[in-house]
């Protein structure tokens, strides 16, 4: 069984699972800044989907040469964690947006 830090689409979905987190965590993709805000929720969003991509990618890799898909299936859950912290910081500011809408009409 060889080691499974050879797989370089293992090493490339732990990296970017752990990128799309940090820039989730940071101001690029906080949910007063989701995708259709200032762009940051964009950058999260690539990051975890091409995060996703390469762990599928360094999963079969792995499973094919006899290795562990230990770090593909980590760069895997990373990026899905991200994707789906983006998506409930894009829900929850449309939600803020369609109060704030209800509550203007309300008061006209």
């Amino acid at each position: 069984m060889n080691d499974s830090n050879s797989n370089p689409m293992a090493i490339a979905s732990i990296v970017l699972g752990m990128l799309a987190l940090l820039a989730n965590m940071s101001w690029l993709g906080s949910c007063c800044c989701s995708f259709l805000g200032c762009g940051g929720g964009a950058i999260v969003l690539v990051l975890a989907i091409a995060a996703i991509g390469t762990g599928f990618m360094g999963r079969n890799a792995a499973v094919a040469a006899n290795e562990s898909p230990a770090l593909a299936t980590i760069g895997l859950a990373l990026g899905g964690v991200a994707l789906a912290l983006d998506l409930v910081g894009f829900v929850f500011t449309f939600g803020l947006f369609v109060l704030g809408m209800v509550m203007s009409v309300a008061n006209s």
